[in-house]
């Protein structure tokens, strides 16, 4: 018996022995190195961060574009500097060269020192010195202007001066809010505008008045100021309204509009016709009418619609007073003459005197 304990005791101790050896070593051993951090897996649905990449800017020299629709072309850029930034769409141009081509064959080109283009919706915005000249020969000149191309317009809020067209002489127009329109060629400034066109007696476009026999080949400076205006860019047909004035030298027209009218076959300017509420005044006179035209060609000046001349209370009235020879003489039809009574001239002298009177001053 007690040998079998004896057995049954070394029998213990070597499996506890074998469990030493075995299992210790795991425990006791040197700790295994510590894992290098690996990268987070992507949550399923999870939005990467921006693209660093994607923000940063293409820069090309010497940059050419053309743009296209409707079977024709639109515009055509050139810039010598342009910077795209591919996640907004828009190009930063530097020394910019723009031809924009409208529906009736006109050419609109502009320069500016700096500008941008939308490339999705290819409106465009130029600044800095900004020219147009178009085909016609009208120049006009700006700090900033707006292309919009589903309005396929020319727009800025800034002060505008449009000079031209070269062949009719001086003719500058200064205002603000203008607006080109490329469809049919017009020019349109909506606030305080102020005008100076030249006219001589030279090449078909004498003085309207105030031209003297030692004078015929002058040139004579007209003033006009208004609220709004309109060019024709194709006509070169200029348009005026709400409270217009003219200024010929010592002669004053005033009127709600004033149109100057060129002629189709030679361009040449033909007559400037004034409408609605007329009223011509120098220092002794005064005339008023619904209409009064400026035939330039003619050398004339006529007054109608209920055209009426009155110098200190005594006035002359007609069907329509016609000024000839740039205002040297007077033509009346259908005359009738409302004279003061003071015994001095009797109604025809006094009424000869009267025309001759503002004829003289007009002439002055």
């Amino acid at each position: 018996m007690k040998r079998i304990k004896t057995w049954g005791l070394v029998a213990l101790l070597v499996l506890v022995a074998l469990e030493v050896l075995t299992i210790a070593p795991k425990k006791l051993g040197t700790a295994p190195d510590p894992e290098v951090d690996k990268p987070e897996e992507k949550k399923s649905g999870e939005t990467p961060p921006p693209s660093t990449v994607a923000t940063m800017s293409q820069t090309m020299q010497g940059v050419h574009l053309v743009e296209t629709g409707g079977g024709r072309k639109q515009w055509e850029l050139d810039s010598q500097v342009a910077q795209g930034f591919k996640d907004k769409g828009t190009w930063k141009l530097q020394g910019v060269k723009v031809k924009f081509f409208s529906l009736n064959g006109s050419i609109y080109s502009v320069t500016g020192h700096d500008g941008d283009v939308q490339m999705e919706t290819k409106d465009m915005f130029i600044e800095g010195n900004v020219v147009t000249t178009t085909s016609e020969g009208y120049v006009f000149k700006t700090k900033s202007l707006k292309y919009s191309a589903q309005e396929k317009s020319l727009t800025t809020p800034d002060a505008v001066r449009i000079i031209g067209p070269k062949t009719q002489g001086t003719f500058q127009v200064d205002g603000s809010g203008f607006r080109a329109d490329l469809q049919n060629s017009s020019m349109k400034l909506e606030h305080n505008v102020r005008a100076i066109k030249q006219i001589t007696s030279n090449g078909g476009q004498p003085p309207t008045m105030g031209a003297t026999s030692d004078d015929q080949d002058g040139v004579k400076i007209m003033n006009i100021k208004s609220e709004r205006s309109y060019v024709n860019g194709k006509t070169s047909e200029v348009h005026f309204e709400d409270q217009v004035q003219v200024d010929i030298e010592a002669i004053r027209m005033t009127g709600n509009q004033a149109d100057f009218l060129y002629d189709k076959k030679t361009k040449a300017l033909a007559s400037l016709l004034m409408q609605g509420n007329v009223r011509v005044t120098d220092q002794e006179h005064w005339a008023a009418s619904q209409y009064a035209q400026v035939l330039f060609k003619q050398n004339e000046f006529v007054l109608y619609g209920n055209p009426r001349i009155n110098q200190s209370g005594n006035e002359l009235r007609g069907q329509e007073i016609r000024f000839l020879k740039g205002g040297k003489e007077v033509k009346v039809s259908k005359a009738k003459a409302r004279m003061e009574q003071d015994g001095a001239a009797s109604a025809s002298n006094r009424m000869n005197l009267l025309t001759k009177g503002f004829s003289k001053g007009a002439t002055q």
